[in-house]
């Protein structure tokens, strides 16, 4: 009777507690839930169904979509579009009909593509048809419009969840569809990666302006609320303020447009090189989180296979150096839209070579189903298929050799910026350059006679939300230590070993 007693008790406890709960936000228990019972009904089977991700993100883009048909402009678009379009009319448009559309440049020309071109206007039908959950955007038109009204949009803090793609507008209308056997096709084909690279250089122009400053505030979605600064602190509970070069007194805080947010310093002493330190130690490039360490790497691999295996001569674009690293190793790391964007050098060297490598935009591995975290999910594949810069460095240290910075734009990254030279020396954990916008990831690729000791272990990429709660790698930290391997080139004094990295590397095709 006493132990029945004690277990009312407590239940009556619990479930007052949770009634009167105020969340880490600042809202009563269900307060958070409130926006998804709109398109989620709580006794529903599919709100049971359906993980609270998936359920948040499209409940994202169903707010989008409101926002829109609020708007007259955007509502007048959208009927236009779908009274005009070849899906709906089988009379096509003159030019003067789609320039009274009004569309943002780029997102015209992809219009305009899509009616024209046969492969696309086919892929762009079949994976809005495919997508699963169905309706999210109903429509390529509809997408179009959205697509149309995110041109001038900025980033917002999401508070309701950790998942980047909240912060990456134009891929969340395209997850799903993306992912279909329409979308994968879709992603890779070459004109429409050509318009797609438009659009976000459109889009980062607009990112780049004072316009784009709306939420960097402290408003209810705003970058400096309450909750965003929290979620910001690092491992020792610094605040951004601390951590960060910005006045807190100023408009913004001092930044001039989202991009300047985005690409922000840190504050001088923040990221300290290890002490002591040795040219055999291996610094973080970026301030990341270590999803892969791939040892005995071939020239060539099926990297779009589930196990996702890097292939060395397509994530360097067949450059004569990836010969180079052939049985090496390569270290992958992942930058989510919240962290620190710049790269810093993991060793002390000479800058041999460099090249920006043009990709697809918004593709997916096929190994993957459609779901929220895809692209996270597919950052090996990536590594080959997306735009990416790639650095060669050449150590100080002759038995290092050459070790490659591989930056991978994931998503809406515009652009991976190289702020280095050939020819340039850089000392370890100086700037090599920074994403622009995005969630992002890494490499570091090693070549085969070293024997690279890792500090840290990778985490599971196929769940995002453990991936995104994990605490960064810090940037110029510690992560490995190299040391020559005897048994792959003999027992070869350091300066052989120079000679023979710098014949290989200058070595003519």
């Amino acid at each position: 009777m006493c132990l029945l007693f004690v277990i009312w008790y407590f239940s009556c406890v619990i479930t007052t507690l949770h009634a009167a709960r105020i969340d880490q936000y600042g809202y009563h228990g269900d307060a958070n839930e409130r926006f998804l019972d709109q398109i989620y009904p709580r006794q529903s089977q599919l709100y049971r169904t359906t993980p609270r991700e998936t359920k948040v993100m499209n409940a994202f883009i169903t707010q989008l979509k409101t926002k829109c048909k609020n708007d007259v402009i955007c509502k007048t678009l959208l009927e236009n579009i779908l009274v005009n379009s070849l899906t709906r009319n089988l009379q096509s448009m003159s030019p003067i009909g789609v320039k009274y559309l009004q569309l943002h440049d780029p997102v015209e020309k992809l219009y305009i593509a899509i009616l024209s071109d046969p492969d696309l206007y086919m892929y762009f039908n079949q994976m809005f048809e495919q997508q699963n959950p169905s309706g999210i955007v109903e429509n390529w038109e509809e997408f179009i419009v959205l697509l149309n009204y995110v041109m001038t949009y900025p980033p917002q803090y999401n508070r309701y969840s950790d998942s980047f793609l909240l912060c990456c507008p134009i891929n969340a209308l395209l997850d799903w569809p993306s992912s279909t056997p329409a979308g994968r096709a879709c992603f890779l084909h070459e004109n429409l990666n050509k318009l797609a690279k438009d659009i976000l250089n459109y889009w980062g122009k607009y990112l780049q302006s004072e316009a784009s400053t709306t939420f960097l505030s402290d408003s209810l979605n705003g970058w400096f609320s309450s909750v965003a600064l929290e979620a910001m602190k690092d491992w020792h509970g610094r605040t951004f303020q601390q951590q960060f070069v910005c006045d807190p007194m100023k408009p913004h805080w001092g930044f001039q447009s989202w991009d300047d947010f985005f690409t922000r310093k840190f504050r001088e002493g923040m990221r300290p090189l290890p002490y002591p330190d040795s040219s055999k130690f291996i610094t973080n490039a970026c301030e990341s989180v270590p999803i892969k360490i791939a040892r005995d790497v071939k020239a060539r691999d099926m990297f779009w296979i589930k196990e996702q295996p890097y292939s060395l001569s397509h994530m360097l674009n067949n450059n004569k150096l990836h010969k180079y690293f052939i049985g090496g190793t390569v270290y992958q790391g992942f930058l989510s839209t919240n962290a620190y964007h710049r790269w810093h050098s993991p060793i002390s060297g000479t800058i041999i070579d460099y090249e920006h490598i043009e990709g697809a935009y918004f593709s997916q591995a096929y190994s993957v189903d459609g779901d929220s975290h895809a692209p996270v999910k597919s950052q090996s594949y990536l590594s080959q298929v997306a735009a990416r810069a790639a650095i060669y460095i050449l150590a100080d240290d002759p038995e290092i050799g050459v070790i490659c910075f591989l930056s991978i734009g994931m998503v809406e990254i515009s652009s991976n910026e190289i702020t280095v030279q050939k020819g340039q020396h850089v000392d370890k954990g100086d700037e090599l350059g920074m994403f622009h916008y995005g969630g992002s990831s890494h490499c570091l690729i090693f070549p085969p006679h070293l024997d690279v000791v890792f500090d840290v272990v990778p985490t599971d990429v196929s769940h995002e939300m453990l991936l995104l709660r994990e605490p960064n790698i810090h940037v110029r930290s510690k992560i490995a230590t190299v040391r020559l391997k005897t048994q792959h080139h003999g027992k070869v004094a350091s300066e052989e070993l120079r000679r023979y990295t710098v014949e290989t590397v200058y070595r003519k095709p």
